[in-house]
């Protein structure tokens, strides 16, 4: 019942009652016509209702694909549309539908939300969203809300429709590899040569005198007549370097709005490079370590290992809150969530929360209201038992537990934050995140051949001071003449505007600050790992692959250059 209705009736009510005290028929009977009708009305809603809701059926085409399940690129646009077919009836008019679009996909064209305004028995709409990031989008129904032509009742229902869409990181189309054969004369240093070993191969690698049981074929003649003995070509070997991509997969990296987290600026880095390195030829493999443990991918080549690369980088960036801290803000969250997809849970008559005298604040005692009816959900839906409702209502790292595992399945990623580096002196995800690294180093260290190349991608300006833990992982690694690389993803730097003659205002100087301090945070990170013999690359989140590979100095050390088409 809406307020109109509440309005509309109690004046009848009272209408009625005075007319029976003063025995005017005359008020008395229009105000019973008055509650007669709309109680007509609301039984005829509520059969309306009933009838509707149970013949209504939704059907989604995503890509003009009907499955439950599909894979897209981050840089795809989705054309969906949505199918409301009433088996019984007709959809009245003033039926509101609307699809619920997660918050990693931004609607870029229509509308998802259709309002009926004829009867009809079909409904059809159409909209375009494109994803924010990689990750994984669930779509899970239609909301409907039904009211009468008056606008007296009203009724909200989901119907569940779900979808759910695996998204890629994009593979940069313009940071296609080529094979860069003909190098330098010289030859370079152990440890960065490409075509290392000697074989058939379409270059010369060294001329030497000739052994019996060489080829006659490969005799150089015209260099053994100048020099009166006999001369053997030796033919580089094209011999393919493999590479292993590391990717910190920590849960600090998936803080912050769909787009805008430090993983999906890594996934898309670490995509852009693996697709070039397979181009190239050489084995690809990947390694992604958090502060639990570490997912490792064999290398290897072709478009499937390419696949199961992004497939994994994909699983990285999906919603993982592990905390378990209960606030208010959370609760709303939580709660919001409910109203769009179970409106039917939190009906008066299934939910209904019993009197007590405490809390008395108002305050205090509506964010009881709320948590209680949102803790039957949760038993609910996580299949809790009876005497699990008291824990959830007095226990807040028990009820913090459940309500990350409800926002993580609804989608939602975990509050903005970056800390300082004095905060993490004594941070044991961060230390564990470095413990992972140096592990994973060295297993693939001791199982590696010669001339491998280890690509680390994550952000190490908030561990410096953990540095100390990986050091001896990459003196081993160069010294058995692997190349480390490491790549770091920053933020994009956005000089704030001013005016010249006015002196710089408190928010500048800020601004100046903070790039200042970021500036020598960098280059002392980057002396301390060039002087342990790594290349080292800082790259923002939307600078193109290329680049990157060519601050990584790829083509001088005899590797795969970038081409800009």
């Amino acid at each position: 019942m809406t307020g109109r209705a509440v309005w509309t009736l109690i004046p009848a009510l009272v209408g009625a009652f005075i007319g029976l005290l003063t025995s005017n028929s005359a008020i008395s009977l229009l105000s019973l016509a008055v509650v007669l009708w709309m109680m007509t009305e609301w039984l005829w809603f509520q059969l309306r209702v009933v009838r509707e809701f149970r013949s209504l059926t939704v059907e989604r085409m995503i890509n003009q694909r009907t499955g439950t399940t599909g894979v897209c690129y981050n840089d795809r646009v989705l054309k969906v549309c949505v199918t409301v077919h009433c088996r019984c009836g007709r959809l009245r008019p003033w039926t509101r539908i609307r699809d619920l679009v997660p918050n990693i996909l931004t609607v870029i064209q229509g509308d998802p939300v259709q309002l009926v305004v004829s009867s009809e028995k079909q409904v059809t709409f159409k909209y375009q969203c494109q994803p924010q990031a990689a990750g994984t989008a669930t779509i899970p129904g239609c909301r409907l809300r039904i009211q009468d032509p008056n606008g007296f009742f009203l009724r909200d229902r989901f119907v569940a429709a779900p979808q759910t869409i695996r998204i890629l990181p994009s593979c940069e189309s313009k940071a296609d590899a080529y094979r860069q054969i003909k190098r330098l004369n010289n030859l370079p240093l152990h440890g960065i040569h490409r075509l290392q070993r000697a074989g058939m191969g379409s270059e010369l690698l060294e001329l030497r005198e000739y052994v019996p049981g060489d080829p006659p074929r490969s005799i150089a003649w015209k260099v053994s007549a100048r020099r009166d003995r006999l001369m053997t070509r030796e033919y580089e070997s094209e011999v393919a370097v493999q590479t292993i991509v590391f990717v910190d997969g920590s849960s600090r990296t998936r803080h912050g709005h769909w787009g805008s987290r430090l993983c999906d600026a890594s996934s898309r880095l670490a995509a852009g490079i693996c697709k070039t390195a397979i181009n190239s030829g050489d084995p690809t493999g990947l390694v992604v370590f958090s502060e639990y443990n570490t997912k490792r991918i064999s290398p290897g080549g072709g478009e499937r290992t390419l696949f199961r690369i992004l497939e994994r980088l994909s699983e990285n960036c999906r919603t993982d809150d592990r905390s378990i801290e209960w606030n208010v803000d959370r609760q709303n969250l939580a709660m919001e969530v409910c109203r769009e997809r179970y409106p039917d849970l939190l009906d008066v008559n299934v939910n209904k929360v019993p009197w007590t005298v405490f809390p008395i604040l108002p305050g205090n005692r509506r964010i009881f209201h709320t948590r209680s009816r949102l803790s039957a959900i949760l038993c609910q839906l996580h299949q809790l038992s009876l005497a699990d409702w008291p824990r959830l209502l007095y226990d807040d790292d028990f009820t913090g537990h459940h309500l990350s595992r409800f926002l993580n399945a609804a989608g939602h990623t975990p509050g903005t934050h970056r800390s300082s580096p004095a905060e993490h002196q004594n941070s044991t995800p961060l230390n564990g995140t470095m413990q992972q690294l140096g592990t994973s180093l060295r297993q693939v260290t001791a199982q590696a051949r010669d001339n491998e190349h280890y690509l680390i991608v994550c952000d190490l300006l908030d561990a410096e001071h953990l540095l100390s833990t990986v050091r001896p992982i990459i003196q081993l690694a160069c010294a058995g003449h692997h190349r480390l690389s490491f790549v770091f993803t920053i933020p994009s730097s956005h000089a704030i505007s001013g005016n010249g003659n006015d002196p710089p205002t408190a928010q500048i100087l800020l601004h100046e600050a903070q790039q200042i301090e970021l500036l020598e945070r960098r280059d002392h990170l980057t002396r301390e790992l060039r002087s342990l013999g790594a290349a080292v690359a800082f790259a923002d989140r939307d600078q193109p692959i290329s680049l990157t590979l060519r601050n990584l100095n790829y083509r001088s050390r005899g590797r795969a250059a970038a081409r800009t088409v």
